[in-house]
């Protein structure tokens, strides 16, 4: 901090100390006063990207997110290939509720760096956050693939689960989260919840089928008693045509 405010007093157009002045304030929590530094660091160098960035992410934990928006876009349009800068722009666009936006973004994030974790948990959340649940599920397995420790990633995986009424699935899902942090209680109640979901379809599938066994009984029974039916009768007009040719004999 000193260095940067002697750089300063020998040249105030220097970009880097107003920049590193900025970093100082941001670690010490002065975040009005490093908005200011990294304000000067960009009117003296616009394709700052460290500043932009750095700008953004302070505005962000400062509740600002239209005016962070403005600096990630910024910033990714400087180096297209940062996945940090990405990641933060898409969740921007989540906090401003644009999350087709977010979509596309992490989308692009997961295309440029097939191996990061946050970049497919990110966009699995998106997914799942638009209803889509089919892709929640194909991106939290591919975030699980990455990290198989990811808790959130179990979690939210055994709620996209549960969504499609895939109720084994997403149990295995509650039980690895509670397994791998036995202080989630979320887990371990939507583990109870689900088991008792389980249970009772299970009752219901053997009511279900007994039922079904009843129906194929009664209409053997409706069968048997059909034949019985149709076997008097033919007897009983077997024997009326019978007592006809004798009636008719006798009057020979």
């Amino acid at each position: 901090m000193f260095g940067s405010s002697q750089a300063l007093a020998i040249d105030p157009k220097y970009a880097e100390c107003f920049y590193n002045c900025a970093s100082a304030l941001q670690c010490l929590g002065e975040y009005e006063k490093c908005i200011e530094q990294y304000l000067k660091a960009i009117e003296l160098r616009e394709d700052y990207t460290l500043a932009h960035y750095n700008l953004g992410y302070v505005y962000q934990d400062y509740g600002q997110t239209q005016e962070a928006l403005k600096c990630f876009e910024r910033a990714s349009q400087l180096e297209p290939n940062d996945i940090d800068i990405h990641i933060n722009l898409g969740n921007c666009y989540r906090d401003l509720a644009e999350v087709g936006k977010a979509v596309k973004v992490y989308t692009r994030a997961c295309k440029t760096s097939p191996d990061n974790v946050m970049a497919h948990y990110n966009l699995a959340s998106a997914h799942q956050e638009q209803g889509n649940v089919d892709n929640a599920i194909k991106y939290f397995r591919m975030t699980l693939k990455l990290d198989p420790e990811y808790i959130d990633a179990h979690f939210n995986l055994g709620i996209a689960y549960q969504d499609k009424s895939m109720f084994e699935a997403a149990l295995k899902c509650y039980e690895n989260t509670h397994m791998l942090d036995e202080t989630f209680v979320e887990a371990e109640n939507a583990a109870k919840s689900i088991r008792e979901i389980i249970r009772f379809n299970k009752k219901k599938k053997r009511r279900d089928m007994a039922k079904d066994r009843d129906k194929d009984k009664d209409k053997e029974n409706n069968g048997m008693t059909q034949k019985i039916i149709e076997k008097e009768k033919n007897a009983r007009n077997e024997r009326g045509v019978h007592r006809n040719e004798l009636t008719v004999t006798d009057c020979f």
